[in-house]
């Protein structure tokens, strides 16, 4: 009976906190953003990329520099040719940039290696532009991580 209480004191608290965060059309908005995100990198199209990001995403370097740093990497690992998504989680953030996060951990297979992504993804208000990547973590021997 505890445990029952408590799992609906948790899971009542996440729906106030994050109403609608993880509902299926949340969740086929974010598939779709990073589904976009591999089909730019494939084709090298690093404009259509940068768009699928949040402003927030540049805050420690500017865009210049990520995408010197993401062409490196893509250039390590080869063309994207398969990602499959093998976990979903919220993050709730509070402070500087509070918000809720839709984390999304991907099994990616490139042309030369195979690497794990995190992507944290969040929802922006209506006009500009559905949901955005906030945060990208790509782990890879061929990267060194």
């Amino acid at each position: 009976m505890v445990k029952q209480f408590t799992l609906f004191l948790v899971l009542s608290w996440m729906v106030l906190l994050a109403p609608g965060c993880m509902s299926g059309q949340d969740m086929s908005g974010c598939e779709y953003v990073i589904d976009r995100y591999y089909t730019a990198q494939e084709k090298g199209d690093y404009q259509s990329l940068l768009s699928l990001y949040h402003h927030t995403a540049f805050k420690d370097q500017d865009r210049t520099e990520f995408t010197k740093h993401l062409t490196a990497a893509n250039k390590k690992l080869g063309i994207h040719r398969k990602h499959k998504l093998v976990r979903t989680g919220l993050k709730e953030q509070v402070g500087l940039n509070s918000g809720t996060y839709i984390m999304l951990h991907y099994e990616v297979e490139y042309e030369h290696h195979r690497a794990e992504e995190v992507f944290a993804v969040t929802k922006t208000p209506i006009g500009q532009g559905g949901f955005k990547i906030v945060f990208h973590d790509i782990k890879s021997d061929a990267l060194g991580s």
